[in-house]
């Protein structure tokens, strides 16, 4: 009645003009948005969703009483406790904000700390520190911003699609075994990607509702881009997607001559926007120490710092060891292409096939919002060729939307086809299970270690053992740990035992504070595992080169207990009680090389299938000038583990000794193949181009290994060499003194 009586105060040339102006918004409107579609269903459906999200809520619960503790939770829970003292202490302890700390902690400030904050609060007020309970009130925690992802994409796609959409989601998230794996254990990932899509859905319900969204919307999408935010500078992106898409909004109501015809209406939307930015960022800075010091100056160098943040690690990649700041650009297409569930790959091609379609029943700007977020990340990250590592765990937060897409896909065909018979939408359900069973049982058999799951495209977890790292993260120390108390060998009464390990902290956090004190941990790098003393060695596949693990060599005899997933080690407990390598090392480190000789020989007869066993022969073979007994034990060694960089360097050393160049050169050359900055090839290669007096070739060489050891001390006498040969006393004075420096 109000808008009647307004159009009659008008004159008779104006009214029909607000007519002609008002029905092409309400077309431009309806096809943006469309409806949401609570369509009527059976009570059935209704239980079956409720039944399938209070099932999915208990299994990611019961997931968190059994994983593991990840590698990276020690710089988390240093954080956390840091940033517990900080609030306690009125700000008044510094220590969170790391500032004259020169380690890689330091980088902890430049994450938003909710997360680590409530959680280490919990567990001060419970009294636990570092430590088995310490680590699943974590686990805990952090399984409820799985929850919170659950309940958004089977709410998501409810509004959109109807509650069997509901169902397909919540289907295609129990099928989800590295979403699930993640979400009980990954407290930077986790929290990111719950944040990231409640303000992606919140957005999309304020939009619907513009130019007045509800106030539960725009609380939503507040809290959501806050959580984003207080977990990683990222979360800004949220942010940005407001204002990108309400700027759309608008133009779609309004055109662009709305910015000045509808001027009060434009500075609604810029209040939104602005108004929801600043309580969102104001609140994620609560949480955020190092970015309430400085908000814009601090928050932006996190962004710079992540945006060109290139951790440098080695990674097995297609069955190729390489850096990680070195991937080719195909990586997360190829990790996701070989670790998401068959059910939803299909959905997710399924949604763009049919991309169109959904378009017509759900507007535009719902199912673009769906895609943009999605895609976006993934398409900036691959062509800025950042570094990634840890298969795809960076991008979790994208994956929620996939799975929404993927339900909208699926029930779209099971509309099409209901038409022609009752059991269509049954027969989809069904089909989505099938093609997700083979990650639904992945995960009822390995709970613990779900993050590991490959799709049958690679061939199972089988197909991608030794060509892709599996328990990146060293979970499996937890059943390691576990099956050595079982065993009666960690008890309450035992005897002090010394545990070597790749990954310390982890078997160290999961160790009972009933017998703590009389274990001692020993890091050891798998590749020198004998350098130092210790009677158990928890070792996860992690660290070793894909060409060892495709040979089938590992686990070795050494082995007293394998941790498996579908039958694929994982990890290995090893008992060492001869320790006869351990003798050997340390008395070739004392000078004493034939007693070196006869403990490896002692450690390779009882244990043949250790390439260390024959990499430390060779090595006091060597010493002693028996190259032919040398390049034997090396070939050895090269036997079991193909491609070993230790073996490599000491055949092609042995070859040296035997005054064969021509070997010895290719040897080196297949290491820099290998390992590329292997400082010691390059000056052995630069000392055999010296001989064959090609200097240029030396020199460069020398150069090389220079570069990725700048304090090689032979390779700077061998360029000073190079130079007196040339009669440039004042370089070769130069790098003699260099090379005096070290």
């Amino acid at each position: 009645m109000a808008a009647k009586k307004k159009t009659t105060k008008k004159s008779g040339k104006k009214a029909p003009q607000k007519v002609a102006k008002a029905k092409p918004r309400r077309n431009w409107i309806a096809w943006a948005y469309g409806n949401e579609s609570e369509e009527a269903s059976s009570g059935t459906l209704h239980k079956v969703y409720y039944g399938l999200l209070a099932l999915s809520v208990v299994t990611l619960l019961g997931l968190a009483l059994v994983t593991g503790i990840n590698a990276d939770e020690k710089f988390q829970d240093d954080y956390s406790e840091k940033l517990v003292d900080y609030y306690a202490s009125g700000g008044g302890d510094k220590a969170a904000l790391y500032e004259d700390d020169t380690s890689s902690q330091r980088f902890n400030k430049f994450y938003g700390g909710f997360f680590e904050l409530v959680s280490g609060s919990v567990n001060r007020m419970l009294g636990y520190h570092p430590g088995p309970s310490y680590h699943r009130v974590r686990h805990l925690l952090n399984a409820l911003f799985g929850v919170l992802i659950l309940v958004i994409i089977a709410g998501w796609s409810r509004r959109m699609a109807g509650v069997r959409a509901g169902i397909l989601a919540i289907i295609l998230m129990l099928a989800s075994p590295r979403l699930l794996g993640h979400s009980v254990m990954n407290p930077k990932d986790i929290p990111f990607a719950a944040g990231y899509l409640m303000g992606a859905f919140y957005l999309y319900r304020c939009l619907l509702s513009m130019p007045r969204p509800r106030w539960q919307d725009a609380l939503g999408f507040v809290l959501g881009a806050a959580l984003a935010t207080a977990t990683r500078a990222g979360g800004i992106l949220i942010f940005c997607y407001s204002g990108l898409f309400l700027g759309i909004d608008f133009l779609l109501r309004y055109g662009v001559k709305g910015i000045a015809g509808e001027f009060k209406q434009f500075l609604t939307y810029a209040a939104y926007w602005i108004g929801s930015t600043l309580a969102g960022f104001g609140l994620a800075l609560l949480f955020w120490p190092y970015a309430l010091q400085a908000p814009l100056e601090h928050t932006k160098e996190a962004l710079d710092l992540f945006s060109n943040y290139a951790v440098r690690i080695i990674i097995l990649f297609g069955g190729e060891n390489m850096f990680s700041d070195g991937i080719p650009s195909s990586y997360p297409l190829v990790w996701l292409g070989i670790s998401v569930a068959l059910s939803v790959i299909a959905g997710f091609f399924l949604s763009l096939l049919t991309f169109p379609a959904l378009v017509k029943k759900h507007g535009v700007i719902p199912v673009v919002l769906l895609l943009f977020v999605t895609i976006f990340p993934l398409a900036y990250i691959m062509f800025k060729e950042s570094a990634l590592y840890d298969g795809w765990r960076q991008l979790l937060f994208i994956y929620p939307t996939v799975l929404v897409l993927g339900a909208l896909g699926f029930e779209y065909l099971a509309q099409r086809f209901t038409s022609r018979t009752k059991w269509a939408g049954p027969a989809i359900i069904g089909i989505v299970v099938l093609l997700s069973a083979d990650a639904l049982l992945f995960t009822a058999r390995n709970p613990a270690l779900a993050y590991v799951y490959f799709n049958p495209l690679a061939g199972g977890i089988k197909g991608a053992f030794g060509q892709y790292e599996l328990d990146y993260w060293g979970l499996s120390s937890r059943q390691a740990v576990e099956w050595m108390e079982d065993e009666g060998i960690l008890h309450p009464g035992m005897d002090t035992l010394t545990i070597g390990t790749t990954f310390p902290y982890n078997v160290r956090r999961q160790l009972d504070l009933s017998y703590k004190k009389k274990v001692k941990i020993q890091y050891i790098r798998y590749h020198r595992r004998f350098s130092e003393s210790w009677d158990y060695g928890i070792f996860p596949s992690r660290f070793i080169r894909g060409p060892h693990l495709r040979n089938n060599t590992w686990p070795t005899s050494k082995t007293v207990h394998r941790i498996e997933a579908n039958g694929v080690p994982l990890a290995v407990v090893e008992y060492d009680p001869d320790q006869f390598a351990m003798q050997a090392e340390a008395l070739l480190k004392a000078g004493q090389a034939p007693q070196a000789i006869q403990r490896f020989q002692q450690e390779v007869a009882k244990y043949p299938d250790n390439e260390q066993g024959w990499n430390g022969l060779a090595s006091a073979q060597v010493s002693i000038g028996d190259g032919d007994q040398a390049l034997t034990s090396a070939e050895k060694a090269l036997e079991i583990a193909p491609d070993n960089e230790t073996a490599l360097y000491l055949k092609g050393y042995a070859y040296l000794t035997k005054n064969n160049g021509p070997e010895a050169l290719n040897t080196f050359n297949h290491l820099l193949q290998v390992d590329p900055e292997n400082a010691m090839a390059y000056y052995w290669i630069g000392e055999i181009y010296k001989q064959r007096k090609e200097l240029e070739t030396a020199f460069n060489n020398f150069r090389k290994a220079i570069e990725y050891n700048p304090k090689l001390k032979q390779a700077y006498l061998g360029i000073a060499t190079i130079f007196e040969e040339q009669g440039d006393m004042e370089n070769a004075s130069r790098y003699r003194n260099a090379a005096a420096q070290f």
